[in-house]
């Protein structure tokens, strides 16, 4: 009778659900970019501020050195290489200037200004994670699968409530500083351009590249509503929505093995969003490497696939619906356009 009892209770506490945060992936996730994102944020800003400084010098030796030759060799490389440089040390300002060019928009509440993530008479400080993304991700509890009914739904949510928010926004805040060094790096590479005479490495392409990698997100948005003509994704332009109805299969069904299937389905919804956001972003990064080594890393329409099939995935309920519709219609595709 004691093992009997022992086992109750045993079980009983392992039935209840464990915190957010204990020892699961969406809490290690949590844990990494909330003691890495700002440190590296601030290590590429002083570093590019560093280059930029270094640039700026350099620009001023050969204006120095065009003005002792009676302009042989031309003024340009100096102007370029002070211009650059002041691009450099101010890159955030740089880079806001850069999205709100291209999106009229940008994260960070449209700005990249003094208040978030420039510098500022207390030196570099405050949260530059929060400024971009409005705040960590939620990282749900997850529940004992072992006493569940539905082992595989609720497995199922637990993935979806407790990894893939915050995996997506670890996703979208890590390719956010990518974005930055890549668009440093193509700013500095415009310099180096200057002296050779070589502007053939598509420079252009890699600084808009960059914008939408940081903005990755809100071109996410763009491109849904552009292709699905669809509202409420679960990708907004600050990231996961999880109250977006794109991620619920409903069912009126009072059958239990009925709604454990729907809700299957919908922690599945949820589950390829991850899948989709990453196929978008990998599509970018073909764009990005196109404009860098050519056709040896794949192909602009290589890129697009990938843009295309990643919001088609990250938006699987309204894909299924738009297909299961065209085949079988209305009532087939019923339980996905609702």
């Amino acid at each position: 009778m004691g093992n009997v009892r022992n086992t109750a209770a045993i079980l009983s506490l392992l039935a209840m659900a464990s915190p957010a945060g204990a020892q699961t992936i969406g809490g290690q996730l949590q844990s990494i970019v909330t003691n890495v994102w700002n440190p590296l944020f601030l290590l590429v800003a002083v570093g590019t501020a560093l280059l930029g400084v270094f640039l700026f010098f350099r620009g001023m030796m050969k204006l120095v050195e065009a003005a002792q030759s009676g302009g042989r060799g031309g003024f340009g490389p100096g102007i370029t290489h002070i211009v650059i440089a002041a691009f450099l040390i101010a890159l955030p300002d740089a880079a806001g200037i850069g999205m709100m060019s291209v999106f009229g928009s940008a994260r960070g509440g449209g700005t990249l200004d003094a208040g978030s993530l420039d510098y500022n008479d207390g030196g570099m400080g405050g949260d530059f994670l929060s400024a971009i993304t409005g705040g960590l991700a939620n990282v749900g509890a997850v529940d004992n699968c072992l006493v569940s009914a539905g082992p595989a739904t609720c497995m199922a949510k637990n993935l979806a409530t407790n990894v893939v928010p915050m995996a997506i926004m670890m996703l979208f805040a890590m390719v956010f500083i990518v974005g930055l060094i890549a668009f440093a790096s193509a700013i500095a590479d415009i310099a180096k351009a200057s002296e050779r005479g070589d502007n053939s490495k598509g420079h252009v392409t890699r600084i808009v590249t960059a914008i939408l990698l940081m903005n990755a997100p809100l071109f996410f948005t763009m491109m849904t509503t552009t292709l699905l003509n669809a509202g409420d994704s679960p990708i907004t332009a600050t990231g996961f929505n999880s109250n977006s109805p794109m991620l619920s299969y409903p069912t009126g069904s009072p059958i239990a093995v009925v709604q454990n299937f729907t809700q299957l389905i919908g922690h599945s919804f949820t589950i390829l969003t991850f899948f989709g956001a990453w196929a978008f972003v990998r599509g970018i990064f073909m764009i990005k490497a196109v404009a860098e080594k050519g056709g040896q890393s794949g192909s602009y329409g290589m890129a697009a696939t990938y843009i295309v099939a990643g919001v088609l995935l990250a938006n699987a309920k309204f894909s299924a619906c738009l297909v299961l519709g065209t085949i079988g219609g209305a009532n087939m595709g019923s339980g996905f356009c609702t």
